[in-house]
């Protein structure tokens, strides 16, 4: 890690005496150009922190934040190279042209985190991103969207991952792998789709579709009117219904 000195926090948990060397904590620093680099970690967070150029390769933790606390951490030219964890909390955080390459994160929650001109490969499994910062945290962020634009998505691949409240997905590539649904004006297909299955005969399916259509137009109405479906969430659709209204929705943008 280039010499560099870093905090480790240890918390104590039943009787097992903690591992101090597997809590990293980097709080109110400012960093260029430190490379932080095969770590196998319980937790690593940072607080209140600016990096530019650094590169943060083949760390793997149980929990990340990085953007923890009440401060936000800025990223600018950042690398992140097989960043491998099971929860990343989203906390207040901004990245301005960073790299996750290869990455492999299972659950990300973006409540207030800003995105410029990143990239992406690897896995992004679960987990959503913000247009817009919630109320509570308007104040002390000073803003009520969180900048988002210019992402490249294309060579990620995408479990249960939303966009929401507002993101404009024109602006970004979005995940080309997999066989995805992309809804561009999402309040007109789901509307469209409802006017046709109105007209099925077959009860059941119209529920099932129904439901379908019932969660998207949930994302729509809180400001989502873009609507990026990946293939993973299709698959959980196995029923007769929603599958035909799927196909439907296909027809609907084609």
């Amino acid at each position: 890690m280039n010499g560099r000195a870093m905090d480790f926090e240890a918390r104590t948990v039943g009787w097992e005496k903690p591992d101090p060397s597997k809590h990293v904590k980097l709080e109110h620093v400012v960093e260029e150009d430190v490379t932080y680099a095969d770590l196998t970690l319980d937790t690593f967070g940072v607080m209140g922190s600016r990096f530019t150029g650094c590169v943060f390769r083949n760390i793997r933790a149980q929990n990340v934040s990085l953007g923890a606390g009440m401060d936000q951490s800025v990223y600018v030219d950042c690398t992140f190279d097989r960043l491998k964890t099971p929860y990343m909390a989203g906390g207040r955080t901004r990245f301005e042209r960073c790299i996750f390459t290869a990455v492999d994160i299972r659950d990300w929650r973006c409540f207030t985190v800003e995105m410029v001109d990143c990239t992406f490969s690897g896995r992004l499994r679960g987990g959503f991103f913000n247009g817009t910062v919630p109320v509570e945290d308007r104040q002390r962020l000073g803003r009520e969207r969180n900048e988002f634009h210019g992402n490249d998505f294309s060579q990620a691949l995408f479990g249960d991952v939303d966009f929401r409240t507002g993101i404009d997905l024109t602006r970004q590539r979005l995940p080309e792998k997999g066989a995805y649904l992309f809804l561009p004006d999402a309040p007109a297909a789901i509307a469209a789709a409802r006017a046709s299955i109105a007209q099925w005969e077959d009860e059941g399916q119209k529920d099932d579709a129904e439901f379908f259509l019932a969660q998207r137009d949930d994302d729509a109405r809180a400001g989502q009117h873009q609507l990026f479906i990946p293939e993973s969430v299709l698959r959980v659709a196995s029923n007769p219904g929603q599958e035909r209204v799927i196909e439907l929705l296909r027809q609907i943008v084609s």
